[in-house]
């Protein structure tokens, strides 16, 4: 599943309204790993030239995002 749905579906225009990339309101962005570095209007993930310091920031934003899942 790519932003809501696979190459297929989007072609069919299937598109699941329930993921994550249509509920971040306009104006905000949330934090997400490198698949969805094509997203940089709603998105932040880590790239290359970005200070330590936001990379660990960061980082915790996704490790706390999978603790979520799992519990």
């Amino acid at each position: 599943m790519f932003r809501g749905c696979t190459t297929e579906q989007k072609k069919q225009k299937k598109i699941d309204k329930n993921a994550f990339i249509f509920h971040i309101p306009p104006g905000k962005k949330g934090v997400g790993d490198s698949g969805y570095s094509g997203e940089p209007s709603k998105i932040i993930t880590t790239r290359k030239g970005q200070s330590v310091e936001l990379k660990k920031w960061l980082g915790r934003g996704k490790a706390a995002k999978r603790r979520s899942l799992v519990e």
